[in-house]
């Protein structure tokens, strides 16, 4: 995630959803939180969805081969974020 530097507002126009994992400790709550603020500052249209037990790269089927404890698939938390980024395209695009 970019720093939070403040971005002007009404510079953001398209609709964002940001699927992250509750229990990441590297993109902590926190951080999703400042990013998201600065975003619906800028005007945005923003959602963020926090999986429980889900970690950082939880989409990423490999992940587990990465041995760090911060890093693990999440084959629940991986089909969700996908339905819901589904959800937002249909949704935008009225399809």
């Amino acid at each position: 995630m970019p720093p939070t530097e403040g971005t002007p507002p009404g510079k953001v126009k398209p609709r964002i959803l940001i699927n992250t994992g509750a229990a990441d400790p590297l993109v902590p709550k926190a951080k999703v939180d400042a990013f998201a603020k600065e975003l619906k500052d800028a005007g945005a249209k923003v959602t963020v969805i926090a999986y429980p037990n889900a970690r950082h790269s939880f989409t990423v089927p490999d992940a587990d081969k990465v041995g760090m404890e911060a890093i693990k698939y999440d084959a629940d938390a991986d089909r969700k974020s996908w339905d819901a980024t589904m959800r937002m395209f249909r949704e935008a695009f009225k399809t």
